[in-house]
């Protein structure tokens, strides 16, 4: 499966979408049998990061979703991530984004962080073969210039 990097229009819906996205569903895959895989989930994010509660919610009202790892420097996100995952999800906080990645090895990175923090983490994820989520316009036309918005990676 190729990695994806999609900018968010709408953090919510697209938080919902790209959950959806790693869903198999073409007749005939051999993961669309039995019960709906589930997928991990990663958000990089820190107290002023844009839109975390959003995402935080709609990772928590997702029947997709099977564990949740935030990775927060700071720590200040840890709270709210537990009580909104802790009954739902089984919720894993980091305080270091890569080794939340080698550890915890999330399908889908959510990176909410300021503009000038995000590039650095958005390509952490992409080489640790998640497909990422982030909504920085800024950091998108600098990461697409010249490339395409898919690329395909494996897992390390």
């Amino acid at each position: 499966m190729s990695q994806r990097l999609l900018f968010a229009l709408s953090a919510n819906i697209q938080s919902l979408v790209c959950i959806s996205m790693l869903q198999p569903t073409q007749a005939g895959d051999p993961a669309t049998r039995g019960p709906q895989r589930k997928v991990r989930v990663g958000v990089i994010t820190q107290e002023d990061g844009p839109h975390w509660g959003i995402y935080f919610s709609a990772i928590a009202n997702s029947s997709s979703v099977s564990g949740v790892a935030v990775a927060d420097s700071n720590g200040t996100t840890f709270e709210t991530a537990k009580t909104k995952f802790g009954r739902r999800h089984d919720f894993q906080p980091y305080r270091n984004p890569q080794i939340m990645l080698r550890e915890f090895q999330p399908d889908l990175v959510i990176v909410a962080l300021a503009a000038h923090r995000a590039s650095a983490q958005i390509w952490s994820a992409l080489s640790a073969g998640c497909h990422v989520l982030a909504e920085n316009r800024r950091v998108s036309a600098q990461m697409t210039s010249g490339h395409s918005s898919s690329w395909p990676l494996q897992r390390n």
